[in-house]
């Protein structure tokens, strides 16, 4: 509308009718315009993300103020653009010049987290250290471990998740890798050394779970009576039952019956 002053109200405004603005014969009568800012609204886009106020009014000439915070896993948030990609910022102090509704795009950075290594039980080969990984991105060559007894099935996250070389990287925070093993499994071959009847056997064992030497079906022609299973180590069982384990840690091994000659064999 109109003003009859500058920083007066407004008085007339578009429609008005007017007359006898002054009483002086000829004089110049000045009116002032008086302007309203216009108000738009802008739309928010989380691309990609995620936000809770999807909309706000903004006037023009004043600041755009709060501006909402969008979140997205894996991801840190940047900033509020007026492109997908590149663009010009906008913050909550940036002066409103648009002419026309707007639309903001939030832009992102990928996070990078920590990922160490714990090999449950075996040692690395050449070194375990902490690697860094990038959501989205692929993991690089990962550590190598060994373990006496063991074959490596993996390394897991959080005792569930595999994660390989080339693998995508999808964490949300710095993680611990676990190696998952294993047991080997070997082969006890049970000789009945000097008996002559019987039939030899063998059996498969799991390294590191312990197993019942079994009892001896060997017999000797000589009257020879059974002394005990002839270990690998050289040592010799007392007994059948004995419980015994990792005799190896793959392949196979020997296990040896053992015999006691009769008195009258001995003179």
């Amino acid at each position: 509308g109109w003003a009859i002053s500058k920083d007066g109200d407004v008085v007339y405004t578009e429609t008005s009718s007017v007359k006898n603005l002054t009483e002086t014969n000829g004089a110049t009568v000045i009116l002032y315009a008086k302007w309203t800012p216009k108000t738009y609204t802008v739309t928010f886009n989380a691309n990609g993300g995620n936000v809770d106020e999807r909309s706000k009014v903004v006037t023009y000439d004043s600041a755009y103020r709060d501006l909402p915070i969008p979140t997205r896993t894996g991801y840190a948030f940047n900033g509020w653009f007026t492109e997908v990609s590149g663009g010009v910022e906008i913050t909550a102090s940036t002066i409103v010049q648009i002419t026309e509704d707007q639309t903001l795009y939030a832009q992102w950075s990928k996070l990078s987290y920590t990922v160490s290594f714990d090999p449950t039980g075996g040692e690395f080969v050449g070194g375990g250290y902490p690697i860094s990984v990038t959501n989205e991105l692929t993991y690089p060559a990962l550590p190598e471990v060994t373990r006496v007894g063991y074959g490596f099935a993996g390394w897991y996250l959080h005792g569930d998740i595999e994660i390989k070389e080339g693998d995508t990287v999808n964490i949300t925070s710095n993680s611990w890798a676990y190696a998952v093993w294993t047991n080997n499994i070997y082969t006890v071959i049970f000789r009945k050394g000097e008996a002559f009847y019987g039939e030899e056997f063998s059996t498969n064992v799991f390294y590191d779970i312990p197993f019942e030497l079994p009892k001896n079906s060997f017999e000797c022609l000589d009257g020879s009576t059974f002394a005990g299973w002839r270990l690998p180590d050289g040592s010799l069982s007392s007994e059948n039952n004995t419980i015994v384990s990792n005799l190896a840690t793959s392949g196979s091994v020997e296990i040896i019956a053992t015999w006691d000659k009769p008195p009258d064999s001995l003179n």
